[in-house]
């Protein structure tokens, strides 16, 4: 059984509405106010915004309040003030404290609300949300916040954002407030671009689009991050964008432009293209849908040209396994595979047959902990790719 059967940020429709956090804010005094917010949302890349975000309001003095999803290792890793994460025992503390409040609350809503309780009671300058599926109706979007950011827009959870790219950036759109900025990676397909700007104008939002770098500043982000690929190099530049304007809304002074490339870079969540070990190499990313699989696919071309690695790969079952597959096909050797999340997960079976069929050689094994002693006996180069949760188990087990 996995560690994540009750602690599960599953897109479900029935989840997808902000009747019950409405009503647990209420009970809990609103801490969701009270501080400077920003709220990122997207398909991809909403982690290492979030991420990229705090560390610049963290080196400009601020004490900031950060809350991430899902969480790899422990569920405590979501919530952290400064880079360090919530104790177990807060969190409990505060689920007693408030437990009319959190009685029927979904993991995420729960997770949610300890974060903004947390961080009222420990006084953080300014909060950054990263939000959790779409965004009219995650529970992140009770908060008012001063800066909105949207990250790349790709196909996922189109079960409940819907089935086309369009539904699902009007979903995203929904982080946008009347007056107040709001920055968007530019998008590849016209008609999402389109939509977004319909979407502010009838918001009356401010619309920034992070396109290529306009200043000579930019260009110096933008290229001191290109090693990790042209998107990681975007994301740089749109966080930066964002952590200027608002320093310009709340009248603060950035940080120089060395200081913030520099922070930045030290900012790498684990998880994404994550170097765990050089000899032999294994890399792990939390690539899970088609548009993250098709970055991957640049990185790894760009820092390993034409290398192919036994691929350690698992998937949730709501997303498009084939033409996920048609993309890892390019950069693995053979696929091992073994069941990490038995209730959403696509089963083993399921993904040695898709794999097969593309000419891969595949392996099924009986846990994870036996496939990753396998590999590290064979002393193969090793991607593990997939689901954040796969990535999760594989950082505990190779820890232990």
């Amino acid at each position: 059984m996995s560690v994540f059967s009750n602690q599960t940020d599953a897109p479900e429709l029935k989840n997808y509405k902000l009747d019950r956090v409405q009503n647990a804010v209420r009970l809990c005094g609103h801490p969701e106010r009270g501080r400077p917010s920003i709220l990122v949302a997207g398909t991809n890349a909403k982690g290492s915004i979030v991420s990229y975000l705090s560390a610049l309001f963290r080196a400009n003095g601020k004490k900031v309040g950060s809350y991430y999803s899902p969480h790899l290792v422990a569920r405590e890793e979501r919530i952290q003030i400064n880079g360090k994460w919530i104790s177990e025992e807060v969190w409990a503390d505060l689920e007693a404290v408030y437990s009319q409040a959190f009685a029927g609350l979904s993991f995420f809503e729960n997770a949610t609300l300890v974060a903004w309780n947390y961080f009222r009671d420990q006084k953080v300058d300014i909060q950054v949300l990263e939000v959790g599926m779409g965004g009219r109706l995650d529970a992140t979007n009770l908060v008012d916040a001063e800066v909105a950011v949207i990250g790349p827009i790709g196909m996922d959870h189109a079960e409940v954002l819907g089935n086309t790219l369009e539904k699902i950036s009007s979903e995203k759109a929904g982080i946008m407030r009347a007056h107040r900025p709001v920055w968007i990676a530019n998008p590849v397909e016209k008609s999402v671009l389109n939509n977004f700007i319909r979407e502010a104008d009838e918001k009356l939002a401010l619309l920034r689009i992070s396109s290529s770098p306009d200043s000579e500043s930019e260009n110096k982000v933008f290229s001191s991050f290109i090693s990790n690929g042209e998107h990681q190099a975007a994301n740089a530049l749109l966080a930066y964008r964002a952590y200027l304007e608002m320093c310009e809304v709340q009248d603060w002074n950035p940080i120089s432009l060395d200081q913030s490339i520099e922070v930045m870079k030290a900012s790498r969540l684990p998880g994404r293209t994550q170097i765990l070990s050089q000899s032999p190499l294994w890399i792990l990313d939390g690539a899970h849908n088609l548009s993250s699989v098709q970055a991957l696919a640049c990185w790894l071309q760009r820092e390993y040209p034409d290398r192919k690695f036994a691929l350690v790969f698992g998937l949730m079952n709501d997303k498009d396994l084939d033409s996920i597959a048609e993309v890892i096909a390019r950069f693995a050797s053979q696929v091992h595979t073994a069941s990490f999340y038995p209730e959403r997960e696509y089963s083993p079976l399921k993904l040695a047959q898709v794999f097969e069929a593309k000419g891969l050689i595949t392996k099924i094994y009986g846990n994870l902990r036996e496939l990753i002693v396998s590999l590290q006996k064979s002393k193969s180069e090793v991607l593990v790719c997939g689901s954040f949760y796969l990535v999760g188990e594989v950082l505990k087990e190779k820890n232990l």
